[in-house]
């Protein structure tokens, strides 16, 4: 005798069960587990909805596929808080070096897995430079200003694949020839480098090139034991891959700014890309993907919010290095570099990295254009963002212009 087996979800209404159905999906997604079993069930599952009147198997796969995806899904979490709470030898090792680095003013040896920083931002002018210049203080560092610039014209500046690996070949010192004709040739982004590059390009204007020309850029790179990288021009996700690698000594640092401001001071720069929607779009993608990054990764991400980062430098700078080596202590070129570069403002080059930090973070809203403000706020990806960061939306320029009312909502 033949046993029909009836679910009682096989009852639920049509837009329940399509519900439910994605439900599963989302689950399967974000577990990264993709069983050949729950592929075949979940294509099965969609013939069926289709209009076929075989209720009981659809559900039968999809039961399957939730049981099985919650099973590894509680595995891996549970993996992923091991990794993070048990430290290993060469974590500790790692941990050593890096106090080196802070307790002796350089380093000793080369850390057996250098540190990879990578600052990474939504939007241009939220202030990564600073940051950037900042943390490239630290002893036997160097900094990668913008790797991805040369890339911006090609496919690869929107292909995860491509971007993560000439990130990681640019950390790892294993970049092609290419790269460093351009590093070299673009002046400013060279200058970032390492103190050895700042040095020549001091000399007399004839003998520069002959300077650089000696700086060995990939042993320098091979030799230093913290790595500093700053891109604007990657989405978060694209790095998810090495930053669940555990082999991989990477911590990223999130960016953000409020996007009027930043906007604002894009509009300076009549050909750069100055459309909120697109802007904020990215930004607001990046917002999500670090809300998620942060509970799985939470010890391999960090946020930073410019305008945190301006009214308390030093207590930020503090959270900073404990995140990236695990001791709250800043090194004293750190602690003389914001002395020195956020109590005043010096000139008024785009690029200047002297400001007068508890004012700067808000000098966006005696400069923002009515339209311009409108234009932003009424933009749903900017408006969400500025909420998302726990800021104001003013509405009208009248109000933005009035300090008195806070830029924080709460």
């Amino acid at each position: 005798m033949a046993v029909t087996l009836r679910l009682p979800l096989c009852t639920v209404p049509l837009g329940v069960r399509k519900v439910y159905i994605y439900w599963i999906i989302e689950i399967q997604k974000h577990a990264r587990i993709y069983s050949n079993v729950c592929k075949f069930g979940f294509l099965f599952s969609i013939y069926v909805i289709m209009g076929k009147r075989m209720w009981n198997l659809l559900f039968l796969f999809g039961f399957m596929c939730l049981v099985y995806n919650i099973t590894i899904m509680v595995k891996w979490r549970g993996q992923n808080y091991r990794d993070k709470v048990i430290v290993r030898p060469e974590d500790e090792q790692d941990t050593r070096d890096s106090r080196v680095l802070q307790d002796q003013g350089g380093p000793a040896s080369t850390p057996k897995k250098p540190l990879l920083v990578l600052i990474l931002s939504s939007l241009p002018r939220s202030g990564s430079t600073m940051l950037a210049e900042a943390l490239s203080t630290l002893p036997g560092s160097v900094l990668f200003f913008e790797p991805l610039w040369i890339q911006e014209k090609n496919d690869c500046i929107n292909q995860e694949s491509c971007v993560s690996k000439f990130l990681m070949d640019v950390f790892d010192c294993t970049y092609e020839e290419a790269f460093e004709t351009w590093l070299r040739g673009k002046r400013l982004f060279f200058s970032f480098f390492h103190p050895e590059v700042r040095k020549c390009l001091q000399e007399p204007k004839e003998s520069v090139s002959k300077c650089t020309s000696q700086i060995d850029v990939r042993s320098l790179c091979r030799d230093a034991p913290v790595r500093v990288m700053k891109v604007i021009r990657s989405k978060l996700v694209f790095l998810e891959d090495y930053i669940r690698d555990t082999d991989v000594n990477l911590k990223v640092i999130y960016l953000t700014r409020d996007p009027r401001g930043s906007l604002n001071s894009i509009s300076k720069f009549k050909s750069w890309n100055q459309d909120p929607h697109e802007r904020c779009h990215s930004l607001e993608d990046d917002l999500a993907t670090y809300e998620l990054f942060s509970e799985i990764y939470p010890s391999r991400v960090l946020h930073v919010k410019y305008e945190d980062f301006c009214l308390d430098p030093e207590g930020k700078a503090s959270e900073i290095i404990s995140f990236l080596v695990g001791n709250p202590a800043i090194p004293q070129e750190l602690r003389d570099y914001l002395a020195k570069h956020m109590s005043e403002r010096r000139g008024d080059w785009n690029m200047g990295t002297f400001k007068d930090s508890k004012t700067e973070f808000q000098a966006w809203r005696s400069k923002i254009s009515q339209d311009l403000l409108k234009k932003v706020e009424a933009e749903p990806a900017c408006s969400n963002s500025i909420l998302k960061m726990g800021h104001r939306l003013f509405r009208s320029l009248g109000v933005a212009r009035n300090f008195n009312v806070s830029l924080f909502s709460r």
